[in-house]
């Protein structure tokens, strides 16, 4: 009877709430890491391709000339790396429990 009044006043409903929108943030902040990774790895897969094919060549004396598309491609593919990472990591350790 007691838990009944508990519930009709209302906190009942906020707990309740509070409890669906903190799986709701957590869920949705996953996807959000997910995608984000997924364009880091796009950007740095196409940062490469780009390098390889336009931006890269050694001139007469011998001196490698590079753009900054290599760097960006590298920090890119490992960041978004890192990202899949974690979101794996997480799945893996929410499914464990």
């Amino acid at each position: 009877m007691a838990s009944w009044r508990w519930f009709c006043r209302g906190e009942g409903i906020r707990l309740a709430k509070d409890a669906l929108c903190a799986d709701y943030n957590e869920t949705n902040m996953k996807i959000t890491v997910f995608r984000v990774s997924i364009i880091l790895l796009m950007i740095g897969v196409i940062s490469i391709i780009l390098e390889n094919v336009f931006y890269q060549y050694v001139d007469d004396n011998g001196v490698l000339h590079e753009s900054f598309f290599m760097p960006l491609g590298v920090i890119a593919l490992l960041s978004g790396g890192i990202g899949l990472l974690i979101v794996l990591v997480k799945a893996i350790w929410s499914a464990i429990k």
